[in-house]
């Protein structure tokens, strides 16, 4: 007979391959494990163990952002090379706005073709801070009474 399943172990299917773990709304994300999380979040509780887990406990699972990165580089370099034709018509133009001095179409599509792929590459190597909640779950206090059996059993008689 296999035991049953915890549902810290893993797989998580409920986590969605989570990047970290949060009780509550955060905009740090300390924990990358969930039993980090558990574990943070009943040592910071005080009183006796059984209170500290009468509540539960839900835990967000929170995953990092995409960055669409071709369409990202490809807004950028269009932005970029609007506001640099803005720029130097200003700076280099005729004042009355009839000059034909700017860069031409074919000029700034030889650019894009360079610029761009360049701009993917680099894009394609940040890793967003910003995340979003993939999954929450309320762990009871069974499940949590079960965890501290399993991972700090020596709050059964330290936090009494």
């Amino acid at each position: 007979m296999s035991a049953e399943p915890k549902p810290w172990d893993e797989p998580k299917p409920w986590d969605d391959g989570a990047d970290y773990y949060a009780v509550g709304d955060t905009d740090r994300f300390e924990h990358e494990e969930l039993d980090e999380c558990i574990e943070a979040e009943l040592d910071d509780r005080t009183g006796p163990i059984e209170l500290v887990v009468a509540g539960g406990m839900t835990v967000k699972a929170w995953a990092r952002d995409a960055i669409d990165v071709d369409a990202e580089a490809k807004r950028r370099v269009d932005c970029f090379l609007e506001d640099t034709c803005e720029e130097i018509a200003e700076e280099y133009g005729s004042p009355d706005g009839d000059w034909d001095g700017g860069p031409s179409t074919s000029d700034a599509d030889a650019f894009k073709a360079v610029a761009l792929p360049a701009l993917v590459t680099l894009l394609s190597t940040i890793e967003p801070w910003r995340c979003h909640v993939v999954a929450e779950r309320k762990f009871t206090a069974d499940e949590l009474m079960a965890w501290v059996r399993e991972h700090n059993p020596e709050w059964l008689e330290t936090k009494t």
